[in-house]
């Protein structure tokens, strides 16, 4: 009899034991399912987060990416399934209630979230990517010394003809620091070229005459003794801010000295135009006087000359030699005479690096 109520008691233990284990079984079961799952609506998330972010930023269509997303959600039974097989029996859920989808209609979202990922990415770090092709093509910058010769006059109402000063002695000299940048590293023929060069413009008259001012007017007179032809003249001196669209047919050929592509003198073409402010306005005169000394005078004044300057320019060259135009579109004088405007036509030589 004792026998059997230990049997019976141990039974009983042994059942009580085992229930309780199954219950912690079944908890933790459970805990891992819930864990996972939540894990999964996460990435799920993020996955619709970056399609709608792609779609924000113009990668995909507000209907591509609606169709994505519905693609996302009706698989993720599928996903849930592989997700949670290790915590659970997955034959004994009753799939029936699901509604299947056809394998043709499945859609491969782990590339499809790839290449929306790889975009977002892309878009986000576009910022980045600009900065990098604007240090790219910096990379390519050249600068060097500019130096012109030219001759030079002014036109009237637009005239070249017939003008009052000397053609063959008025002149324009231009020296400065240019600098010239392509549009893109991979084609770098066409480009812009910019710079800071001081430039005098040199009028000589004719007819023993000199500038003379008469109130607000600037006019001409004959001057009492002869004059130094060469020596005297009216200089205007401007510091400008060249800017022009270059165009560069030179080809390219690998120095085996140097070990990287270097181009051959070819031909080059530049339009454009500049902007430049008055700094300094002075006549010289030399002369002989009643005495027979020489005399030099260094007039500096206002000389009626417009502040500012402003015009375009054009050049054709090889190499580094260019012949160049500009015509002022400013009136040289502020008041009489009017209608002066400068132009000048020479040499450039360009020494960029």
């Amino acid at each position: 009899m004792k026998k059997i109520i230990t049997l019976c008691v141990l039974a009983a233990f042994s059942l009580a034991n085992a229930q309780e284990q199954s219950t912690t079984d079944t908890n933790k079961i459970d805990a891992t399912v819930s864990e996972n799952v939540i894990a999964y609506k996460k990435t799920l998330q993020d996955k619709i987060d970056a399609v709608k972010r792609a779609v924000n930023n113009g990668v995909l269509s507000k209907e591509e990416g609606d169709k994505i997303i519905t693609k996302f959600e009706s698989a993720k039974i599928d996903a849930l399934t592989s997700t949670i097989e290790y915590a659970v029996d997955i034959e004994s859920i009753d799939w029936s209630a699901y509604e299947w989808l056809d394998e043709s209609d499945v859609v491969d979202e782990e590339v499809v979230f790839d290449e929306v990922e790889y975009a977002d990415e892309e878009s986000t770090s576009s910022n980045q990517l600009t900065k990098d092709i604007v240090k790219n093509i910096w990379s390519f910058k050249q600068t060097g010394f500019v130096f012109s010769g030219a001759f030079a006059n002014l036109a009237n109402q637009g005239s070249f003809a017939n003008s009052e000063f000397s053609y063959g002695r008025s002149n324009n000299m231009e020296w400065g620091i240019m600098s010239r940048i392509p549009f893109s590293k991979e084609n770098s023929n066409v480009g812009l070229k910019y710079g800071l060069t001081f430039n005098y413009y040199q009028l000589y008259t004719t007819q023993n005459r000199v500038f003379v001012k008469e109130g607000k007017d600037l006019v001409m007179e004959t001057f009492p003794y002869n004059l130094k032809k060469n020596k005297s003249f009216l200089r205007n001196t401007y510091i400008t801010l060249p800017i022009m669209i270059d165009f560069d047919f030179s080809k390219q050929h690998f120095d085996d000295v140097k070990g990287q592509f270097v181009k051959r003198n070819g031909f080059k073409m530049a339009l454009g135009g500049y902007l430049g402010y008055n700094i300094n306005s002075k006549q010289f005169i030399r002369y002989k006087n009643e005495y027979g000394h020489i005399v030099k005078e260094k007039q500096k004044g206002e000389w009626n000359a417009t502040n500012f300057q402003y015009g375009l320019q054009a050049s054709v060259g090889y190499g580094n030699v260019h012949i160049v135009g500009k015509y002022d579109l400013n009136n040289m004088f502020k008041e009489n005479p009017k209608g002066l405007n400068f132009w000048s036509l020479g040499l450039r030589i360009e020494l960029l690096k």
